[in-house]
């Protein structure tokens, strides 16, 4: 038990001859006759923050039989109360401690049968209490700026840590600087705060310490984190291609190349490679040493792809995120719906889906798996993305990751539509990571993509204007079988058809260094 106890109930009671529902049997003739309840109230608690004996200043009991409320009384701690009933039978018995607020805060129920001639019975409830929310209400914010030292402009997230003396009792991620906790325990606590980069360095720290009591609620607590003094790029080991973008630290990388600016080939010797990119736009090679991709009657230049570095593993790799919308593909091509044995395939199954197959130039799942293709079921197999995009030695430093495709990624959870994990060497964001601060979604901002002028000859939707921001898919499916996430050109969020031909692609992928 934590807290109350047991919690003894005398249960008093000379039933009449009368039972429900029977006629042969005589009524009650004595008015001392009936059901009595004896409260006592036990000593002794518990460390735990659960409401206790003390914060008890009434008591609410309740008799009912077959579901029907038959009598109920209110009593003061330590009372003696007689309930008269009339009948012999099954009585629930219930019993609600309250606060002074009339609130609530412990419950115990307990069931007795009585006959005639029982006289008076005892019977003992559990009286569970209730958790009590005590806590803190913290307020972190930043030191007086100081050239010398990291500032608020360098952290990505937040993280926090309570601790009752050594022990660690709490871990919260990704926290706002003004946020409630909770502690399990009456007891002195240690709350730190880390700030941190993207690669999870910390930059600054704070904290405090505090004490939860009996009849504490929450206190208001706060914290200053102090910067850390910044190194020297020597001493950090920096890549030289760190720069700002958008209040933080960002890496990019290139890495893989691609069609991207419309070119004027006039004058330039051009020869068939015999390379395709998705699969019918014919790569040729000029005398100038640049590669040209065919599109229509227009050339467009073959050029290294930049990635963002949007997370840095335990194990040395880093996860990469496209830097533009540099293609585009359907996300399936119907409506239909497949089957696999008595598996439903709906068009929104990302497994089974065009635009997986396309990323990893493969076959899509559903042939692998034993199903009869139909021409929405297209083999790009040394044809799609990752084989077009890069060299034999690139393609070795491309981790092949399980990738998460539980509901809980998809922003409804259940969502009967989200599918089996996969295995892949390049994927689409989930619609849980187009949110994560981590990756430097800090807002909509942070999600517009521009688009290539390759990338917009082939369909790719685009805003107006010189910035030629675009549409751009996520892997997550919807509430309904055919309809996917899409970020829109504004960075915000939405829903298409798996049919729509104008969202580009925005490809994910882990690399070794």
């Amino acid at each position: 038990m934590k807290g109350f106890k047991t919690f003894a109930l005398a249960l008093l009671c000379v039933l009449s001859a009368w039972i429900l529902g029977c006629n042969d049997t005589a009524p009650v003739s004595s008015e001392e006759d009936g059901l009595g309840i004896t409260i006592t109230l036990p000593g002794g608690k518990e460390r735990a923050v659960f409401y206790d004996i003390e914060e008890v200043t009434s008591y609410k009991i309740s008799i009912s039989q077959n579901g029907y409320d038959v009598a109920s009384k209110s009593a003061e701690p330590g009372a003696t109360v007689k309930i008269k009933v009339n009948d012999a039978g099954t009585y629930d018995i219930s019993v609600s401690a309250l606060d002074s607020n009339g609130n609530t805060i412990a419950n115990g129920i307990a069931s007795v049968t009585l006959a005639l001639g029982d006289g008076y019975k005892n019977v003992e409830i559990d009286i569970e209490p209730e958790e009590k929310s005590v806590g803190i209400n913290l307020t972190a914010a930043w030191e007086t700026p100081n050239a010398e030292k990291y500032g608020a402009e360098d952290a990505v997230r937040y993280d926090a840590y309570i601790y009752e003396g050594e022990t660690l009792v709490g871990t919260y991620e990704d926290i706002s600087l003004t946020q409630s906790y909770n502690v399990p325990f009456y007891s002195t606590y240690k709350i730190k705060i880390e700030a941190k980069k993207a690669d999870l360095t910390v930059v600054g720290a704070g904290e405090a310490s505090f004490t939860i009591a009996k009849g504490d609620t929450y206190k208001d607590i706060s914290i200053t984190i102090a910067g850390k003094y910044i190194e020297s790029a020597g001493e950090m080991g920096i890549n030289p291609s760190l720069n700002w973008v958008e209040g933080y630290r960002r890496e990019t990388v290139t890495m893989g190349s691609w069609p991207q600016s419309l070119a004027d080939v006039t004058g330039v010797t051009l020869t068939a490679t015999g390379k395709t990119y998705d699969g019918s736009n014919a790569e040729y090679s000029g005398d100038d040493g640049n590669k040209y991709v065919k599109v229509g009657e227009s050339y467009y230049k073959v050029e290294p792809l930049t990635w963002r570095v949007i997370a840095y593993n335990s194990d040395g790799s880093k996860k990469l995120l496209a830097d533009k919308i540099y293609s585009y593909i359907v996300f399936y091509g119907t409506d239909d719906i497949r089957t696999l044995g008595d598996k439903t395939i709906y068009p929104n199954n990302y497994k089974y889906s065009n635009i997986r197959a396309y990323l990893n130039s493969t076959k899509n799942q559903f042939e692998t798996d034993g199903g009869i293709p139909t021409s929405y079921d297209i083999d790009w197999t040394n044809t799609g993305f990752l084989t077009a995009a890069f060299s034999s030695t690139e393609l070795q430093k491309i981790k092949t990751v399980l990738v998460d495709n539980s509901a809980s990624t998809t922003g409804y959870n259940p969502n009967q539509y989200a599918c089996e994990n996969t295995v892949d060497k390049i994927t689409l964001l989930s619609f849980e990571e187009v949110g994560k601060r981590l990756y430097g979604f800090h807002n909509e901002a942070d999600r517009i993509m521009k688009t290539t002028a390759y990338a917009r000859v082939n369909s790719t939707y685009q805003g107006d204007g010189e910035d030629y921001s675009g549409s751009w898919w996520v892997r997550s499916p919807w509430t309904v079988s055919v309809y996917v996430h899409f970020i829109p050109k504004i960075g915000t969020g939405g829903d298409c058809g798996v049919g729509d031909g104008s969202m580009g692609i925005v490809p994910v992928l882990t690399v070794m260094e």
